[in-house]
């Protein structure tokens, strides 16, 4: 039987629990692993989640107000429209690996040394973020909002369909695919042609 989701936690595996529009208040979930779970809707208040992992959960549009993430991992999860702005920030580190993550918004956060591994990340807003040492490889960032944001030593390189604006961007080593590296020389007005010839135009 999978235990009760409310309340405190710890080392406790949850398959399949199906909570969705549920509340949960100042919950604490400590190295535990969310297999299958619905939680469409849901919201955690003021709740705790360290080294936890969640695999093949359904988090859409979760609502997680003042809930802390402290070295937790999303593997195959669909998480969209979730907005991690509202999350306790001193404490926020998370990793994504093959998640949906569509529409979110990590507007103004503290993502440094962030990782997004084969992630849906279209329309999600990372404006303002300070993505130092972040890593995107083979995310697609389609419609991805990515201004005034500092992406020092950030790799971009094999992320897809990624618009980077190199005016309001504070760059720094930032690796970046030749596509993009192209797209910027052409949003400041510079033509390079060994540039050209070798993509081929």
């Amino acid at each position: 039987m999978t235990p009760i989701l409310d309340g405190d936690h710890a080392d406790v595996t949850f398959t399949g629990a199906a909570h969705p529009g549920a509340r949960f208040s100042r919950g604490s979930y400590e190295r535990c692993r969310f297999e299958k779970c619905t939680l469409t809707g849901a919201r955690f208040v003021d709740a705790r989640f360290t080294d936890c992992v969640f695999v093949g959960c359904e988090l859409t549009t979760m609502g997680i107000d003042g809930t802390s993430f402290t070295n937790v991992t999303f593997s195959n999860c669909r998480a969209m429209g979730v907005n991690w702005t509202s999350a306790h920030q001193l404490t926020f580190s998370v990793s994504f690996d093959q998640c949906r993550l569509d529409n979110c918004v990590f507007g103004g956060m503290r993502l440094k040394g962030l990782s997004m591994v084969d992630c849906n990340l279209q329309g999600v807003d990372l404006s303002g973020c300070d993505l130092t040492g972040a890593r995107f490889p083979k995310s697609d960032l389609r419609g991805a909002l990515v201004h005034h944001a500092i992406v020092k030593n950030a790799d971009f390189s094999q992320a897809r369909d990624f618009a980077f604006d190199a005016r309001t961007n504070k760059a720094g080593k930032t690796k970046v695919s030749l596509e993009t590296a192209a797209q910027v020389l052409a949003d400041l007005g510079l033509v390079v042609p060994d540039l050209d010839r070798l993509m081929g135009r």
